[in-house]
């Protein structure tokens, strides 16, 4: 198995992270993963694979991707006309 643990900080009194992906027209892609946290990705414009424990899902534009805790997880567009804009929040 090729995936790392991904230690994820929160400031102190904010028990979630929040992340805004805006990626046009570049390799997308965050290597096999996994954390303690709960994730959470809401798509606005785009789409994405996620694999989430092996399994693959195209994630579009207006769905939600969930990722529970400890399950090892990839999110991926490989062409370079890929558009990805999105919030991602991570919870304790």
């Amino acid at each position: 198995m090729n995936y790392k643990y991904e230690n994820v900080e929160y400031e102190k009194h904010f028990p979630v992270k929040i992340f805004i992906h805006d990626y046009i027209g570049n390799r997308i892609y965050t290597p096999q993963h996994w954390h303690r946290s709960l994730e959470l990705l809401y798509v606005t414009e785009g789409r994405f694979l996620s694999t989430v424990n092996g399994q693959k899902k195209i994630v579009k534009a207006d769905e939600i991707s969930f990722v529970n805790s400890q399950e090892v997880h990839v999110l991926d567009c490989d062409r370079p006309s890929d558009i990805l804009r999105a919030s991602c929040i991570i919870q304790i």
